[in-house]
């Protein structure tokens, strides 16, 4: 068959003019049609060398496929629900001729709009699709498939987030007030090791050498947990860890969690504790992490081994946190107060 589905991709394979083309299609057998249809035009055409006319989703599968082989497997999921989830239903049947400046500003007003959990999306989520979009038209142009764009990709501006964390006071009264103990003592260990909500979730007896003192941050493939910039790093356990450790049964394959499945976020846990103690502020999962790294960076520790600790790629991500030591800073300088 000249038009054929495999898994949940539909593919073309025909011969034009002596030439097998066999490729991937698209996710719908119009869509299948709609390219085989488009080459034989062009070869009656005799513009077979250059094909121009290419649909976004394509130019899309084959981008896709390019970040699956090169990068990490989270680059690709992380591009791939983006344009399922945001740019399919928008680009998928366009053209790559025919984007342009005014459908670009058409799919920014979009995404301005669009909705997730009952919130509209930050603008730093619509800037990552619209990047997303640069970038698939950037390969495009690599391959052949388009001549050199002059699009103007719209940005919306980003607010300047400060990390926020607990202070010892607060970290305290919620501690306090949980009432579950697995989820306490996930609590603890949060911050006493700076990893993601998704790392504690997922952190199994496997990977920790109690002997050592060590634990490593590594992926679940087989439970569909993937490090973040899939970059495994080691992790230094202090004698307070040691002892949340000790203290809790093996009963399951992960740490926090007593059945077969993770328990993917304590975050009610943690509303719950913090509205009993009285804080009036949001507070999160993250903010452990955040401030697992605001504490040592007030107590001396240099950046790049921070950096290593939180497993950030750029040392400019890690640089994030030093505006936590602003009031560090300040009190040092009032010391010298005392100097004649």
């Amino acid at each position: 068959m000249s038009v054929y589905q495999r898994g949940d991709k539909w593919y073309i394979n025909i011969q034009i003019n002596g030439i097998r083309i066999q490729q991937t299609a698209g996710e719908t057998r119009d869509e299948a049609l709609l390219l085989q249809a488009m080459l034989r035009k062009e070869a009656r055409e005799g513009r077979r060398n250059k094909i121009r006319r290419i649909p976004f989703d394509r130019a899309t599968q084959e981008y896709l496929k390019h970040i699956n082989d090169t990068l990490s497997d989270r680059s690709y999921e992380l591009a791939l629900t983006d344009y399922k989830k945001y740019l399919h239903s928008f680009f998928s049947l366009t053209l790559l001729n025919e984007i342009n400046n005014k459908m670009l500003l058409e799919f920014q007003a979009r995404q301005k709009a669009t909705k997730f959990r009952g919130r509209k999306l930050a603008n730093r989520t619509v800037n990552i699709h619209m990047g997303l979009v640069r970038k698939i038209m950037k390969f495009s142009e690599q391959q052949g498939y388009i001549t050199e764009t002059k699009l103007k990709y719209p940005m919306l501006r980003e607010p300047k987030r400060l990390h926020a964390f607990f202070t010892p006071e607060e970290f305290k009264a919620v501690a306090d007030n949980i009432s579950y103990d697995l989820a306490l003592k996930r609590f603890k260990f949060g911050r006493l090791t700076g990893m993601r909500p998704k790392e504690l979730a997922y952190l199994a007896w496997d990977d920790i050498d109690i002997s050592s003192k060590m634990l490593r941050v590594q992926s679940k493939r087989d439970a569909g947990f993937i490090v973040k910039t899939d970059e495994e790093r080691a992790i230094p356990l202090n004698t307070k860890a040691i002892e949340i450790l000790k203290g809790i049964p093996q009963i399951s394959r992960w740490v926090f969690s007593k059945n077969k499945k993770p328990v993917l976020d304590i975050r009610h846990a943690l509303k719950t504790a913090a509205k009993k103690a009285g804080i009036s502020r949001s507070v999160t999962t993250g903010m452990l992490r955040h401030t697992f790294a605001t504490r040592l960076l007030q107590k001396g520790i240099d950046i790049e081994t921070l950096r290593q600790l939180m497993g950030h790629k750029s040392i400019e991500t890690t640089q994030r946190y030093l505006h936590s030591l602003k009031e560090s800073l300040k009190s040092a300088v009032e010391m010298l107060n005392d100097e004649n």
